[in-house]
């Protein structure tokens, strides 16, 4: 007759006691990385309000690069924050195309 059965034994490690854990998992972001998405934020907010004419222009305007701030861009004109679709896409070039677009519209 066996007796009780023993439980497998973990494959990990068992945490060492003398180290402290950090209980934040949360990813830090550089300084310069939250001065980069500040700028990005501000230059698409410029676009918006029609402050620069066009994505290239606010990307010289704050240091950028122009297709950075042009796919920021396009993602902010998508509801979802996610990248487009390629049938969004098509669209949103469409109305910048035949100037439908309320970014190049006059007021």
């Amino acid at each position: 007759m066996a007796g009780p059965a023993t439980p497998p034994k973990s494959r990990t490690r068992p945490p060492n006691p003398t180290t402290t854990t950090n209980t934040t998992m949360v990813k830090r972001r550089s300084i310069k990385a939250q001065e980069r998405d500040f700028r990005l934020s501000e230059a698409i907010l410029g676009i918006q309000t029609r402050k620069y004419k066009s994505a290239n222009a606010a990307a010289i305007a704050l240091g950028l690069r122009p297709d950075t701030v042009r796919r920021r861009w396009i993602k902010e004109l998508t509801a979802s924050g996610y990248a487009p679709s390629h049938r969004i896409l098509r669209e949103v070039a469409e109305e910048v195309r035949s100037n439908r677009c309320r970014v190049f519209q006059t007021q």
